[in-house]
């Protein structure tokens, strides 16, 4: 089931793949390192942005809309008559896209900073059928735009932001029976 299956929710082919890609980063890593400094997230090796999405997509596509979103009191039946929700660091829009599918009378906005992720996301919602109620658009977790969202999501992103504190404070308004949800 870790290698067999690529809907197990143990699968971990994607794990290699991001082992692969820290490999093909050393080069940027290690001056970096030390130096003081970093490797911020659009300059690492290309392929760590599919294999970080295929090490993810597991969890997301086997509880996400089945036990994630239920643990919150009232997120499902919303989405189920159509609410706002913004996916905010969705990279390639696998969350965002599952979330879609499943709820198609709400309004799916995933946004990222890396335009290369989005462009990705964008080619992806079109393939698996969820452009009537998705779009990506490149935005900072900071200043990602609109108002009023009934849900704000951060997958796996939001510890591995330059300020996640102030990511999470600067959300756009959230309505009145809006939730925030960091599925770190």
């Amino acid at each position: 089931m870790v290698f067999a299956d690529d809907d197990s929710p143990v699968n971990m082919v994607g794990a290699f793949g991001c082992m692969a890609a820290i490999h093909a980063n050393l080069e940027k890593v290690l001056p970096a390192f030390k130096g003081g400094g970093g490797v911020a997230w659009g300059d690492q090796s290309t392929c760590m942005f599919c294999a970080v999405a295929r090490f993810f997509r597991p969890g997301y596509q086997n509880h996400l809309v089945s036990e994630w979103l239920p643990a919150l009191d009232g997120v499902v039946a919303k989405l189920e008559r159509g609410a706002r929700v913004a996916d905010v660091g969705c990279g390639p829009g696998i969350s965002t896209m599952l979330m879609a599918k499943a709820f198609p009378k709400s309004e799916f906005i995933g946004f990222d900073f890396h335009p290369s992720s989005i462009e990705a996301a964008t080619g992806h919602a079109a393939e698996n059928g969820v452009s009537a109620n998705t779009r990506f658009e490149v935005a900072a977790a900071k200043d990602f735009p609109g108002k009023e969202y009934d849900l704000v999501a951060f997958f796996d992103c939001l510890h591995d932001m330059g300020d996640p504190a102030g990511a999470a404070v600067s959300c756009p308004a959230i309505t009145e029976t809006g939730w925030v949800l960091d599925g770190c």
